[in-house]
């Protein structure tokens, strides 16, 4: 019959009464001997327990110890409150378009960070050729964009399903965030406490108080509401992997607005984070004004 291996407590504790007996200093040198052979494979059998635990631990983050961080980045809009024929992502600003200067924006935070792209298929020619041309130096993939900006995100966790895995399988410990491809003055700071906010809770993104007065309209009467009780919402928005490809197993309804949305609906909390106030969607002309002055700002 196999004797039946030691856990790790009951090595321990079987070294503890070794040692205890070798202070003792009554054995005679055979025992000791033995006593000395029997410390020695508990020792080896405590550090082989030891690394298996490590190994685990680590195979549960993606095999390094720290979650694996991907960054959708979705740029699927046709830019029409813009105006022009140039969709919003593509418009130049200080020599690069818009979305090449969020890219590098996530570049600088982390470089391991997995970037990818979600573009509609008929903008993807003219974006390589953007970066052919300009010269983008930040290392990416492209998925393709859809209907909304919904379908646009389903679409990037597809794309890297084989991945992170997916709610009905394997499914690897990682950190997904989506950001909007018209907010390239996302703060570091800002990135980094979304992403460890959503690390230790599952679901964060970044939110600022309200500065104007707020009311609420009914028909064609309005009154005023407490603005201290509302926040406004910017991306990125990071969420756990699991959470993340479960929520957007739903079907799409018009109510969902953001990724939050689309979490909370499948029953998931989300945390809130300080956000930065230069973290502005470029939507319209005014906006751009806006932009060029904060580039201006950090020359």
């Amino acid at each position: 019959m196999t004797k039946k291996e030691e856990t790790y407590n009951e090595a321990v504790e079987k070294l503890r009464k070794i040692v205890a007996d070798i202070e003792n200093g009554e054995l005679d040198v055979d025992i000791l001997s033995e006593k000395v052979k029997e410390a020695t494979r508990l020792i080896k059998l405590c550090k082989e327990k030891l690394y298996k635990v490590d190994e685990d631990v680590k195979k549960g983050f993606g095999g390094t110890g720290v979650m694996r961080k991907y960054v959708l980045i979705v740029a699927g809009g046709k830019g029409l409150r813009m105006g022009g024929d140039l969709p919003k992502q593509f418009i130049p600003l200080e020599g690069k378009p818009i979305l090449m200067h969020t890219l590098e924006t996530f570049h600088r935070w982390d470089a391991s960070a997995e970037l990818i792209l979600v573009l509609l298929e008929d903008h993807q020619p003219y974006w390589n050729m953007l970066c052919r041309e300009i010269g983008c130096k930040v290392s990416h993939r492209i998925a393709n964009g859809g209907e909304t900006r919904f379908h646009s995100v389903r679409n990037g966790l597809q794309f890297l399903s084989e991945e992170i895995g997916n709610t009905s399988g394997r499914n690897e410990k990682a950190l997904v965030a989506v950001h909007d491809g018209v907010r390239p003055f996302v703060s570091s700071e800002v990135i980094g406490s979304c992403f460890a906010e959503a690390e230790q809770s599952g679901a964060a993104i970044p939110v600022l108080p309200m500065i104007d007065s707020l009311r609420e309209t009914d028909g064609n009467e309005s009154h005023p509401v407490d603005r201290g009780r509302y926040v406004a919402v910017q991306t990125p928005q990071v969420f756990r992997s699991d959470i993340l490809l479960r929520a957007y197993e739903q079907p799409f309804t018009p109510l969902f607005t953001d990724d939050a949305s689309v979490v909370e609906a499948a029953g998931i909390s989300v945390q809130l984070v300080p956000g930065n106030r230069e973290n502005i969607k470029l939507t319209t002309p005014f906006d751009l004004l806006i932009a060029e002055a904060l580039f201006s700002s950090v020359k």
